[in-house]
């Protein structure tokens, strides 16, 4: 009986902490919102910028918190914040923008992540996409030298022999002339988290991996980049991009989609290759689609 009795208030006393953290976390998301609102609607750069550094350093000391990765946090998705989650839940990528008044947009993320023993860790990213050039296509990050995003889809890649890697897809504002669409890979490593990962070709003709993809256009036009959902696949479809008109080939500015695709597919030796779309097998064909738990080839 005594036994009994110790069990119950044991478990009174554990469901009485874990309401009181789910209260913690409600009155957080109340106390940030109306800092949420301001960081793409306030009147200065300087009141948005704050706000937005605000949010992102009293989100991370949330996000230490126990309890913190099984709480949705829709209050802060549905004003300013996009999270996304793999379907193998090992991570939450919390990622926002700050968009000043000349139109250049900040990025802030967030990763946390599991850990062995129930333990979990988080990771600022430092936003660098302002200072892009074409190396960054060539660079493993750490988070604190983030090409940032704003994240809408991950996907686990999972192959028998090699680590999981985590397909990001995301959209960076950029400034007021361009937008882009960005490819990311997530891995984890014994240094800790780190972006991008030496996987996608131009096609049979390129020898080099890159290691992100970044796509530049008119800043007024929207670019198609999502999975394909057919079956268990993992590839990837965006628009195909041209200049406005040849005088001005090379100047991303003015790009914009010529109403075709290219399609990124994910061979058998666990690399993207892009092809045209008019090319893939989207189950018109012989249906052997590249599987996402495909066996890579040893090279």
């Amino acid at each position: 009986m005594q036994k009994a009795i110790l069990f119950l208030l044991g478990t009174l006393l554990l469901n009485l902490s874990a309401q009181d953290k789910f209260n913690y976390f409600i009155d957080f998301e109340n106390r940030i919102k109306d800092t949420a609102l301001l960081i793409n609607r306030a009147d200065t750069d300087s009141v948005r910028r704050n706000s937005a550094e605000y949010l992102w350093t009293q989100l991370a000391q949330v996000l230490e918190e126990p309890g913190s990765f099984n709480y949705a946090f829709d209050s802060l998705r549905s004003r300013t914040v996009s999270i996304v989650m793999p379907q193998d839940e090992k991570f939450k990528l919390f990622t926002f923008n700050a968009v000043l008044k000349n139109g250049k947009f900040i990025h802030y993320g967030i990763l946390q992540y599991k850990l062995k023993r129930k333990q979990f860790g988080v990771a600022l990213m430092k936003d660098t996409s302002f200072a892009f050039t074409k190396t960054v296509l060539d660079d493993q990050l750490f988070p604190d030298e983030w090409f940032g995003a704003l994240y809408y889809q991950t996907k686990a890649l999972k192959h028998w022999c090699r680590k999981t890697k985590y397909i990001l897809l995301g959209f960076d504002g950029a400034d007021a002339s361009i937008n882009r669409k960005v490819i990311d890979v997530l891995t984890f490593t014994k240094e800790g988290p780190k972006f991008g990962y030496e996987m996608f070709r131009e096609g049979d003709w390129d020898p080099d991996n890159e290691y992100r993809v970044v796509m530049e256009a008119n800043g007024e036009v929207y670019q198609t980049l999502r999975f394909l959902e057919i079956g268990k696949t993992s590839s990837i479809i965006m628009d195909q991009l041209k200049p406005s008109y040849p005088e001005v080939a090379g100047d991303v500015r003015y790009n914009i989609p010529n109403g075709e695709y290219d399609v990124y597919e994910l061979n058998r030796k666990g690399r993207y290759m892009r092809l045209n779309a008019k090319d893939y097998d989207f189950g018109q064909g012989d249906g052997q689609i590249t599987p996402v738990y495909a066996e890579p080839v040893e090279e």
